[in-house]
């Protein structure tokens, strides 16, 4: 009886995650950002920040071709000594490196919604734990069009997800989600 209320009690935390895995998180890690000294971020991590090797693009429901033009990963937990870091921690961090990488743009990153982890230490409901994916990847998607502005030379916007792995891992969940953005409200202008 005790493994159904663990079980029980794991699932109410996935929920309760989804009604946070929201604005709010993306509003906290901006406030956040707007006091964060950028230069101590990434001191003591190694970040990969690259250029994709081959060519990914996307064509959006409204017909708009989106390549990506920019790749960062870096390990979900790091800088964690003990125990695993919250998921909405862990989507803060990731809006914070992604503004540190990118730099402060208009329009804020938007995070794909991915698989959460949860398990249990023990049978007892008390050592229940929930945590994202171990590998944050941070990319950045350019089009040839203007997004709101008709004098813009191009649109860009930051997406966040999480993974197992290192890598471009675009499943069919995360392929679905970014052709399905609404690029028009979501991207940033851009300007020579």
């Amino acid at each position: 009886m005790e493994d159904r209320s663990t079980y029980m009690y794991i699932e109410a935390q996935k929920k309760n995650f989804e009604t946070v895995y929201s604005q709010q998180v993306v509003t906290y890690a901006t406030k956040a950002y707007e006091k964060f000294d950028k230069d101590k971020l990434f001191k003591s991590t190694s970040v990969a920040v690259r250029k994709p090797a081959k060519e990914c693009q996307f064509t959006l429901a409204d017909g708009r071709a989106i390549t990506l033009v920019q790749v960062s990963q870096h390990l979900t937990q790091r800088g964690v000594y003990e125990g695993l870091q919250h998921p909405c921690a862990s989507i803060a961090d990731a809006v914070l490196a992604a503004n540190v990488l990118v730099g402060k743009l208009e329009q804020m990153p938007v995070v794909l919604k991915g698989e959460v982890l949860t398990g249990s230490f023990s049978s007892s409901a008390a050592d229940t734990w929930i945590a994202m994916p171990a590998v944050t990847t941070i990319a950045v998607f350019e089009s040839d069009l203007y997004a709101r502005d008709p004098s813009a030379n191009s649109s860009l916007m930051c997406l966040i997800w999480f993974t197992h792995d290192f890598g471009l891992h675009i499943d069919k969940l995360l392929a679905d989600q970014i052709e399905a953005l609404d690029w028009r409200n979501l991207a940033n202008d851009c300007f020579l």
